[in-house]
């Protein structure tokens, strides 16, 4: 019994040892072979990048799976193919890959080479965030604070955020941000929302740009500087942000914020931040059209930007409409039109619109 116990245990450490010497060579032959592919990449050679990497793939390689899937996603050297590429990326979070485990997240929150699934796409996320993957723990934060795949939850909403703002993530910093200026699952800060604000404005995000300059405008977590508040404004609508034009249009269409009167540049940004379907924004425009502030009077120009603004439900564009239909004011006068658009306003509480509605006795 003795001898066939040694037998037995022979037996067992030399399949180990096969077993050992064969993932090693796997490896050996994995790393090697990734290595080709990626220079094939670095000179501009994407098929043969793709075939090197898909050899390494199938020997196990994860960094070599990873990038098999990135190259189907992306149609890098092969079709694109989604289904392909969340087979590969699937393989790779089998043996802890990280982003690869961030991809197939995505790939569940989106539908992409698979059913949409936000309970996998938690848990997939959830996977890579607990490896410090910052991306994913502040889409792990988002899916906490909406109830998306989780149930809701203030608390681990900012946790997650908080995990992804120290690594230097400025969507993070934002959210937290804005957690603390709101009160939202902590006490409101202003001082620590203006922190978080300050970190990810300085790394270009146009939102956080925008909460900065209102910080700084309305004293809220630091002094008041206005020269501050419409530098930060100004980053951010150069971006594009609609908020930040809106707000720059404002003050240099009244003076505001330590910058002259300029009815010219205040029209100007009114009108990028209207151009981009702003309702309020191009409920200004209009009036700036109605009265010839800063543009040539021009109700025609007024009547097609209030339209725009009363299809987003803006109230003020809907009364002035009312009010155009009722006059004849840059439109044949049409009684029905006028109180189609009181009525519209006046369902928002618009006491203007009521009073109109009144006099043309319908109330």
């Amino acid at each position: 019994m003795a001898k066939i116990r040694v037998i037995q245990i022979i037996v067992a450490f030399l399949i180990f040892v096969c077993v050992s010497v064969f993932f090693y060579l796997n490896t050996f032959d994995g790393n090697f072979i990734y290595e080709k592919a990626e220079k094939c990449i670095r000179n501009g050679d994407l098929e043969s990048g793709f075939k090197y990497y898909k050899k390494a793939a199938d020997l196990g390689y994860a960094e070599a799976q990873y990038n098999i899937g990135k190259c189907y996603y992306e149609g890098k050297g092969v079709g694109k193919n989604f289904y392909k590429a969340f087979e590969y990326w699937k393989r790779a979070t089998e043996q802890g890959h990280a982003e690869a485990q961030y991809n197939i997240g995505h790939c569940y929150a989106e539908g992409e080479g698979v059913v949409e699934n936000f309970y996998k796409a938690f848990e997939y996320y959830k996977k890579a965030a607990d490896q410090w993957h910052a991306e994913a723990q502040y889409n792990i934060g988002n899916y906490y604070y909406e109830g998306k795949g989780v149930e809701k939850n203030f608390n681990k909403a900012i946790e997650y955020w908080k995990r992804a703002a120290d690594q230097r993530y400025a969507e993070a910093q934002y959210m937290v941000g804005k957690c603390y200026y709101n009160g939202e699952g902590v006490e409101k800060d202003y001082t620590k929302a203006f922190e978080y604000y300050k970190k990810a404005a300085d790394q270009g995000l146009a939102n956080a740009q925008n909460s900065l300059a209102l910080c700084y405008y309305e004293r809220k977590g630091v002094e008041r500087d206005f020269n501050k508040a419409i530098e930060y404004w100004k980053r951010a609508a150069d971006q594009g942000h609609t908020e930040a034009q809106l707000a720059l249009g404002f003050c240099y269409h009244y003076g505001e914020g330590g910058v002259e009167k300029d009815l010219n540049k205040g029209f100007e940004y009114y009108k990028k931040a209207a151009d981009h379907e702003h309702a309020e924004a191009q409920y200004m425009v209009g009036r700036f059209y109605y009265d010839g502030e800063g543009v040539e009077k021009d109700y025609t120009k007024a009547i097609e930007y209030w339209k725009k603004a009363a299809t987003h439900g803006y109230v003020e564009a809907q009364s002035a409409l009312g009010y155009c239909y009722a006059e004849g004011k840059g439109v044949e006068k049409d009684l029905n039109k006028a109180i189609e658009y009181y009525k519209e306003a006046a369902k928002q509480g618009d006491y203007i619109a009521e009073k109109e509605l009144v006099k043309l006795k319908v109330y």
